[in-house]
Protein backbone atom coordinates (compact mmCIF):
# COMPACT_ATOMS: atom_id res chain seq x y z
CA UNK A 1 0.00 0.00 0.00
CA UNK A 2 2.66 2.31 1.15
CA UNK A 3 4.63 1.70 -1.86
CA UNK A 4 1.71 2.44 -4.24
CA UNK A 5 1.50 5.66 -2.80
CA UNK A 6 2.80 7.87 -5.76
CA UNK A 7 5.38 11.25 -5.05
CA UNK A 8 5.44 9.78 -0.85
CA UNK A 9 2.83 9.85 1.49
CA UNK A 10 0.47 12.94 1.79
CA UNK A 11 -0.09 13.09 5.48
CA UNK A 12 -3.24 15.15 6.69
CA UNK A 13 -3.09 17.21 9.57
CA UNK A 14 -5.87 16.55 12.40
CA UNK A 15 -6.81 17.63 15.77
CA UNK A 16 -4.34 17.20 19.03
CA UNK A 17 -7.05 17.42 21.40
CA UNK A 18 -4.37 17.06 24.12
CA UNK A 19 -5.46 14.06 25.76
CA UNK A 20 -3.43 11.12 24.70
CA UNK A 21 -1.12 10.86 21.51
CA UNK A 22 -2.59 8.85 18.88
CA UNK A 23 -2.93 5.23 18.59
CA UNK A 24 -0.91 3.81 16.19
CA UNK A 25 0.36 0.06 15.22
CA UNK A 26 3.86 -0.55 16.02
CA UNK A 27 4.38 -3.77 14.07
CA UNK A 28 2.52 -6.70 11.98
CA UNK A 29 0.81 -9.69 14.07
CA UNK A 30 0.87 -12.46 12.06
CA UNK A 31 -2.24 -14.53 12.40
CA UNK A 32 -1.40 -16.66 15.05
CA UNK A 33 -0.15 -13.92 17.13
CA UNK A 34 -3.12 -12.64 19.10
CA UNK A 35 -5.26 -15.10 20.90
CA UNK A 36 -8.73 -14.45 20.96
CA UNK A 37 -11.60 -12.38 18.95
CA UNK A 38 -11.56 -9.55 20.93
CA UNK A 39 -7.33 -8.71 20.45
CA UNK A 40 -7.74 -9.73 17.32
CA UNK A 41 -10.64 -7.20 16.59
CA UNK A 42 -8.87 -4.39 18.54
CA UNK A 43 -5.77 -4.63 16.33
CA UNK A 44 -7.94 -4.97 13.03
CA UNK A 45 -9.58 -1.91 13.84
CA UNK A 46 -6.59 0.06 14.70
CA UNK A 47 -4.39 -1.52 11.64
CA UNK A 48 -7.56 -0.16 9.83
CA UNK A 49 -7.98 3.30 11.58
CA UNK A 50 -4.19 4.15 10.84
CA UNK A 51 -4.48 2.73 7.15
CA UNK A 52 -7.23 5.39 6.25
CA UNK A 53 -5.55 8.39 7.72
CA UNK A 54 -2.76 7.43 4.72
CA UNK A 55 -5.35 7.28 2.04
CA UNK A 56 -6.85 10.10 -0.02
CA UNK A 57 -10.07 11.73 0.70
CA UNK A 58 -13.36 10.40 0.31
CA UNK A 59 -15.16 12.19 -2.66
CA UNK A 60 -18.99 11.76 -3.39
CA UNK A 61 -21.64 13.90 -5.11
CA UNK A 62 -25.02 14.77 -3.67
CA UNK A 63 -27.81 14.36 -5.86
CA UNK A 64 -31.63 15.04 -5.96
CA UNK A 65 -34.28 13.84 -8.27
CA UNK A 66 -37.89 15.83 -7.82
CA UNK A 67 -41.28 14.66 -9.16
CA UNK A 68 -44.85 15.68 -8.98
CA UNK A 69 -47.82 13.82 -8.96
CA UNK A 70 -51.39 14.72 -8.36
CA UNK A 71 -50.17 17.63 -6.78
CA UNK A 72 -47.53 16.03 -4.38
CA UNK A 73 -43.57 16.52 -4.51
CA UNK A 74 -41.38 13.49 -4.34
CA UNK A 75 -38.13 13.68 -3.67
CA UNK A 76 -35.15 11.00 -4.18
CA UNK A 77 -31.81 12.15 -2.86
CA UNK A 78 -28.86 10.43 -2.54
CA UNK A 79 -24.73 10.40 -2.45
CA UNK A 80 -22.62 8.45 -5.10
CA UNK A 81 -19.50 7.59 -4.02
CA UNK A 82 -17.12 9.30 -6.65
CA UNK A 83 -13.82 8.03 -4.98
CA UNK A 84 -13.57 6.14 -2.24
CA UNK A 85 -10.17 7.31 -0.87
CA UNK A 86 -9.89 6.42 3.07
CA UNK A 87 -12.99 4.14 2.59
CA UNK A 88 -11.20 1.07 1.32
CA UNK A 89 -9.81 0.55 4.47
CA UNK A 90 -13.08 1.39 6.63
CA UNK A 91 -15.55 0.48 4.36
CA UNK A 92 -18.01 -0.20 7.04
CA UNK A 93 -18.10 3.58 7.12
CA UNK A 94 -20.20 3.62 3.82
CA UNK A 95 -23.57 3.76 5.26
CA UNK A 96 -23.04 5.81 8.28
CA UNK A 97 -22.18 8.57 6.21
CA UNK A 98 -25.39 8.09 3.53
CA UNK A 99 -23.29 7.37 0.88
CA UNK A 100 -24.92 4.99 -1.43
CA UNK A 101 -23.36 2.82 -4.29
CA UNK A 102 -26.13 1.27 -6.39
CA UNK A 103 -28.23 4.14 -7.86
CA UNK A 104 -28.67 3.70 -11.31
CA UNK A 105 -26.75 6.07 -14.05
CA UNK A 106 -29.78 6.37 -15.61
CA UNK A 107 -31.04 8.50 -13.15
CA UNK A 108 -28.56 10.57 -14.32
CA UNK A 109 -30.00 10.58 -17.76
CA UNK A 110 -33.34 12.87 -16.32
CA UNK A 111 -33.29 16.24 -16.88
CA UNK A 112 -35.36 19.37 -15.69
CA UNK A 113 -38.93 19.00 -17.56
CA UNK A 114 -38.63 15.53 -18.60
CA UNK A 115 -41.59 13.77 -17.99
CA UNK A 116 -42.20 10.63 -16.44
CA UNK A 117 -44.45 7.60 -16.91
CA UNK A 118 -46.41 7.41 -13.51
CA UNK A 119 -46.22 3.36 -13.40
CA UNK A 120 -47.98 2.87 -10.26
CA UNK A 121 -49.76 4.94 -7.31
CA UNK A 122 -50.89 3.28 -4.14
CA UNK A 123 -52.01 5.02 -0.86
CA UNK A 124 -50.76 3.73 2.38
CA UNK A 125 -51.98 4.46 6.08
CA UNK A 126 -49.45 3.97 8.23
CA UNK A 127 -47.39 5.87 11.11
CA UNK A 128 -43.37 6.91 11.08
CA UNK A 129 -41.59 4.84 12.94
CA UNK A 130 -38.83 5.80 15.57
CA UNK A 131 -35.06 5.87 14.35
CA UNK A 132 -33.28 3.12 15.70
CA UNK A 133 -31.32 2.86 18.73
CA UNK A 134 -27.53 4.15 18.84
CA UNK A 135 -25.26 1.66 20.21
CA UNK A 136 -22.40 3.70 22.47
CA UNK A 137 -19.96 4.25 19.65
CA UNK A 138 -22.73 5.35 17.20
CA UNK A 139 -23.26 7.65 20.07
CA UNK A 140 -19.94 8.93 20.89
CA UNK A 141 -19.09 9.18 16.91
CA UNK A 142 -21.90 11.67 16.24
CA UNK A 143 -21.50 13.67 19.75
CA UNK A 144 -17.44 13.71 18.14
CA UNK A 145 -19.04 14.55 14.23
CA UNK A 146 -21.14 17.49 16.42
CA UNK A 147 -18.13 18.90 18.29
CA UNK A 148 -19.57 18.00 21.96
CA UNK A 149 -16.53 16.97 24.16
CA UNK A 150 -13.51 14.92 23.91
CA UNK A 151 -11.97 11.83 23.57
CA UNK A 152 -11.29 12.49 27.39
CA UNK A 153 -14.49 13.99 28.48
CA UNK A 154 -17.01 11.26 26.04
CA UNK A 155 -17.67 8.66 28.92
CA UNK A 156 -18.37 11.21 31.49
CA UNK A 157 -20.80 13.03 29.09
CA UNK A 158 -22.52 9.49 28.21
CA UNK A 159 -22.51 8.82 31.32
CA UNK A 160 -24.66 11.85 32.98
CA UNK A 161 -26.48 10.80 30.03
CA UNK A 162 -27.65 7.80 31.87
CA UNK A 163 -27.59 9.23 35.10
CA UNK A 164 -30.29 11.88 34.08
CA UNK A 165 -32.27 9.10 31.99
CA UNK A 166 -32.06 10.17 28.60
CA UNK A 167 -30.78 7.17 27.62
CA UNK A 168 -29.94 3.49 29.35
CA UNK A 169 -27.07 0.80 28.34
CA UNK A 170 -28.42 -2.57 27.26
CA UNK A 171 -27.21 -5.80 25.90
CA UNK A 172 -27.96 -6.97 22.87
CA UNK A 173 -30.83 -8.68 23.40
CA UNK A 174 -32.20 -4.79 24.97
CA UNK A 175 -32.28 -6.08 28.76
CA UNK A 176 -30.84 -3.18 31.11
CA UNK A 177 -27.34 -3.80 31.97
CA UNK A 178 -26.19 -3.26 35.37
CA UNK A 179 -27.91 -1.54 38.57
CA UNK A 180 -28.64 1.45 37.16
CA UNK A 181 -27.93 0.53 33.58
CA UNK A 182 -24.75 2.16 33.77
CA UNK A 183 -22.35 -2.09 33.00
Amino acid sequence: LLKSQAGGLQLRSGVDAGDHPPISPTRAAPRGALRGGPARGLYTAVVRHFIATLLPTATAEQSCLAAEASDERFELRWHRVIERGWLHALPHRTEGLGLVEGIPLSFDAVKQGDELPLVASELVDAWTQPPTELTEAQLIEAMDRNGIGTDASMATHVSTICERGYACVVDAFGHLLGDEGSG
